[in-house]
């Protein structure tokens, strides 16, 4: 009976270095769509707000919460590196009554996350392709 057996023409080791540099490329291309997609969404929500602005800083505290970065809130450190965030809000202490009172009338967060949601997925999905 022939002798079966697995003979490897590129080293366990080799594969999975490749692997892991691959997702990190993966994830530089997803926090570069994210940097790209961050002030389209920001000028987006100052442009679009249907409040009446009376002294002009809801409108202007629309922004990030900081840069776009790796990792989220209620992740475990482990998975941290593997996920891009982007929080989009408003930083004046008023700006969740603007958002959630009067049914939403005046919210512009989130149907500004929801108008650009297909743009920011179809550039991922170019990533992919």
């Amino acid at each position: 009976m022939a002798k079966m057996g697995l003979k490897w023409i590129i080293p366990p080791d080799v594969l999975a270095t490749n692997i892991e540099k691959y997702g990190e490329r993966v994830i530089f291309a997803v926090q570069q769509v994210a940097e790209c997609a961050k002030q389209m969404l920001v000028d987006y929500a100052r442009s679009n707000a249907s409040w009446t602005p009376r002294t002009g800083n809801a409108q202007a505290s629309i922004g990030l919460s900081g840069p776009v970065n790796k990792g989220g809130r209620d992740v475990p450190l482990e998975m941290a590196k593997d996920i891009v965030t982007i929080y989009l809000t408003t930083g004046m202490d008023y700006g969740k009554w603007l958002e959630l009172a009067h049914g939403g009338k005046y919210a512009i967060i989130l149907p500004t996350l929801e108008s650009h949601y297909n743009e920011i997925m179809r550039m991922l999905q170019e990533i992919f392709d």
